[in-house]
């Protein structure tokens, strides 16, 4: 009963996305781009709005120590055995224990992404995907969602959204199944200033949401937390779907992340910043579509 309240919550806040849609057109009218906001971010394929890689993404913020909970990307091309050898392999070598979590290296909203506990069940899962993957080190604690934007030229971002993210099954992450919790009040100076030295530490990164594990709440407003995804302009500000929010405000959040979109694409773009032209920018959401479908199939 509880899973099914959820999501009528989640379907009714997606009624927001009907007068949104108008907005986001208005802004493409009015800035002459129907993709401007793919330059929002120039260090990330597409700004972030689709098709771009997680690991890829993460590996411009690893370099600053303990930021990022450790992963290993298994190939698509791999032959099925190989992929459950090189996981195995990267867990060997980095004392890495189970439970880990695999989650496909190109996807959203918590498709795909499962907690496994034994080796058998690794190996089953790698065999019978042929996605690139990740695998990696279970972060333990609370699951956080830290949305942040900057614009370009401006000395420091700002951390817009703070949402604490609990799920109703332990090794599943969809987020039609998560409850989220406004936690605004965590934007602490320590949170800031970390959170701000990881989003410089990605060049071209400007705008997305820091997905982190922290053992408290109140660690994480100490800034001691690590990172497991980094969004970026299709990101959301989470607290969005707290029950609490009414659709009135959760509107007005996404109005001002689409006009702070395309505000920072603008700037980008004066800065010379390529925009995705919109027929690739289709074409990947098609095919990202596509990948969906059959993993679904897959696991039928």
């Amino acid at each position: 009963m509880k899973r099914l309240l959820r999501r009528r919550h989640w379907r009714a806040q997606w009624l927001v996305y009907v007068p949104l849609a108008f907005y986001v057109a208005w802004l493409m009218l009015r800035y002459r781009s129907a993709t401007l906001y793919t330059a929002a971010n120039p260090g990330i394929p597409t700004g972030g709005m689709t098709g771009e890689s997680k690991s890829a993404i993460l590996d411009r913020i690893a370099h600053v120590e303990g930021a990022v909970a450790p992963l290993v990307l298994i190939p698509a091309g791999l032959a099925p055995r190989e992929r459950v050898r090189k996981a195995r392999h990267w867990m060997a070598r980095r004392a890495v224990a189970f439970p880990v979590v695999l989650k496909p290296d190109v996807g959203e909203r918590g498709r795909g992404v499962k907690v496994v506990a034994t080796r058998r069940e690794l190996a089953r899962c790698l065999l019978r995907t042929r996605e690139a993957i990740i695998v990696q080190r279970f972060a333990r604690g609370q699951e956080f969602g830290v949305y942040y934007r900057r614009l370009p030229r401006e000395a420091r971002g700002r951390i817009v959204s703070i949402a604490q993210a609990s799920y109703f099954e332990a090794n599943a992450f969809d987020t039609h199944d998560a409850v989220f919790t406004d936690e605004r009040r965590l934007a602490m100076p320590a949170l800031e200033q970390q959170i701000e030295k990881l989003s410089r530490a990605h060049p071209g990164f400007f705008v997305g949401r820091f997905d982190v594990c922290a053992r408290t709440a109140e660690e994480l407003s100490r800034g001691y937390f690590e990172v497991i995804e980094l969004n970026g302009v299709s990101s959301e500000p989470t607290y969005i779907y707290d029950r609490a929010t009414t659709l009135g405000e959760a509107l007005r959040a996404l109005m001002l992340h689409w006009r702070a979109a395309f505000q920072i694409g603008a700037a980008n773009r004066e800065l010379g910043a390529p925009l995705t032209p919109l027929s690739t920018l289709l074409r990947l959401i098609a095919r990202e579509h596509v990948v969906h479908l059959a993993a679904a199939f897959q696991r039928m």
